[in-house]
């Protein structure tokens, strides 16, 4: 009777007649065993564990109870034990699939994929398709979630040998390929067990992630999209929610519905700006300041509106910002005919030119922790330097003139480097600028540079030749294009907390997540004509935002994916 109303599901009433049984028979081990199946179905893993030791001091001959208990102490999480038991029973039961399965479960956990792969061959050998419809009441880690014991519950030896959950093992299978990086080999099972079980729905999942990995992503799409419309599974139908929002990933202008804008052109759009440089304060990152050939523009609301911020702004042909690591509310701008600064957020500017003998300034960067010392690169190929806020400058390029400096870099841990992208190849200084040397990527104008926050000495450039990586410094350059179409890339940014994690904007937006090996297309919409700056919100690193030739800011919201 136990077993019957365990069938029905009305398992409290379960255990009260297996109690009765135990009672009259101390010694009915499959009682016990039986006791275990509930106590496990009702997440009580103690007292599972406790029934099925019985179980197995009176049935030591059997492998169930022992299966029983192994599976019990994977779903525990401990493994030492599980794979004991479970080892036992297959001493036991050399055939008993079920135990191969768990067992695969649990080096699946521990990380011994080929082991794990074994133990599912052994799995799917010993589930004849013939017993399909018959699952033998043996737990399993998903039981924790959602109940499996369906169909007759079987006490043959020749059925205890089969496990029949078939598109269950071909998908676990798949996933330790697919953690070994066998992708094609991984897909074959997955494809197995969805055509086994057409509503399997992490299997959909994992082919969806599988494919996602190997970068078709019209195919992970379908699969992904499969997942959330069989809404059978809640948990994986919301990691595949997470994978489709980046997959579905488009471009949002980030002057979306601006309050009173004029449509081409306004006091609060600028969307038709070609914009040369974008800064975020690191403090309040909805807060944006945009460097662009009609001045400054500035938007408290993550790009959503824009005002313009040019009061005594005298040229407001703006080329390069920069923004005070410690204190936001201090801004420089460089334009045509000098620096200019702000110590109020952008509201009033004031011109900052005592010593600029080239006032034609295409570059800002200020010390990370010392922010009153700024370097500025001019097209006439200086370098000027300030130590006091921009009160005054003092050149500072020896060994480095005559040649347009594009872009400027300081090393976060080692703020006396200083590294130079120009219009002749990347320079670098480990004296605070006092001196230059050329470190390659001849004749290359580099546009953009960025540092690994966490090696400093893996650098990325990006030229009118393509995307270059050095992971010494600058000695050596290689290039890194797989995946990269695009041979003009001249905005980078690296995500301060993966650094794997890297933008380049050229043609459109380029994401790579293995610090450059390979790279997919994150924004394949974007109808502009050239990327010109990327800048990516300091703490959330979600926010992508894209300055443009001619059409303003974008912003590419994105799943974190920590």
């Amino acid at each position: 009777m136990g077993m019957y109303y365990y069938e029905q599901g009305e398992l409290e009433q379960a255990i009260t007649q297996l109690n009765i049984a135990i009672n009259m028979n101390p010694d009915f081990g499959e009682a016990y065993n039986n006791r275990g199946l509930v106590y496990f179905d009702l997440s009580d893993y103690d007292k599972a564990l406790a029934d099925f030791d019985k179980a197995t001091q009176l049935m030591p001959n059997s492998a169930i109870p022992y299966s029983n208990r192994g599976a019990t102490y994977l779903a525990k999480g401990d493994h030492d034990n599980a794979l004991t038991s479970l080892d036992r029973a297959l001493e036991l039961n050399q055939k008993f699939g079920k135990a191969f399965y768990n067992r695969g479960l649990t080096h699946l956990d521990l990380e011994n994929y080929d082991q794990a792969i074994t133990d599912f061959d052994k799995a799917i050998e010993f589930s004849p398709e013939q017993f399909s419809t018959l699952l033998h009441k043996t737990p399993t880690r998903e039981a924790t979630n959602n109940s499996p014991f369906l169909g007759n519950f079987v006490k043959s030896i020749e059925m205890s040998q089969s496990f029949a959950d078939l598109p269950t093992a071909y998908t676990y299978r798949g996933v330790a390929y697919y953690r070994k990086n066998d992708y094609e080999s991984a897909i074959a099972d997955f494809n197995k067990a969805i055509e086994l079980q057409p509503d399997l729905a992490f299997a959909y999942y994992y082919r969806g992630v599988t494919y996602y990995n190997r970068s078709e992503n019209e195919k992970a799409l379908k699969d992904l999209e499969t997942v959330v419309e069989l809404n059978n599974d809640p948990q994986i139908q919301s990691e595949a929610g997470l994978i489709l929002d980046e997959l579905k990933l488009t471009l949002e202008p980030a002057f979306l519905s601006p309050t009173g804008s004029s449509g081409a052109f306004g006091e609060t759009g600028i969307e038709n700006e070609q914009v040369f440089s974008l800064v975020i304060d690191p403090l309040t990152p909805n807060t944006l300041f945009a460097a662009t050939g009609n001045g400054i523009f500035t938007s408290v609301n993550s790009g959503v509106d824009w005002i313009p911020a040019n009061n005594g702004l005298t040229d407001t042909d703006v080329r390069a910002l920069a923004i005070n690591p410690l204190t936001p509310t201090i801004l420089y701008a460089g334009t045509f005919t000098g620096t200019f600064k702000s110590t109020d957020g952008g509201e009033n500017w004031s011109l900052v030119n005592t010593g600029l003998i080239d006032t034609d300034i295409q570059s800002l960067v200020i010390h990370p922790t010392k922010p009153e010392v700024i370097y500025a690169g001019t097209f006439g190929g200086s370098v000027f330097k300030s130590e006091n806020g921009g009160d005054s400058w003092s050149s500072a390029a020896n060994g480095i003139t005559g040649t347009a400096v594009f872009t400027l870099a300081i090393d976060p841990t080692m703020p006396t480097t200083i590294y130079a992208g120009t219009m002749d190849g990347f320079f670098k200084s480990m004296n605070d600028g006092e001196t230059w040397e050329f470190f390659g990527l001849k004749d290359s104008f580099v546009l953009a540079i960025a540092i690994d926050p966490i090696t400093p000495t893996t650098l990325y450039a990006g030229t009118i030749d393509g995307l270059f990586k050095s992971v010494d410094g600058g000695k050596q350059w290689l290039p890194v294009e797989n995946g990269l179409p695009d041979t003009y890339i001249s905005g980078l940014v690296i995500d301060p907390f993966n650094p794997v994690t890297i933008y380049a904007g050229g043609s459109s937006v380029y994401k790579s997540t293995d610090g450059g090996n390979n790279w997919q297309l994150v924004a394949a919409d974007l109808s502009i004509p050239a990327v010109r700056v990327l800048a990516l919100d300091p703490i959330t690193t979600t926010t992508l935002y894209v300055g443009t030739e001619y059409n303003g800011v974008f912003a590419i919201r994105q799943v974190d994916e920590k």
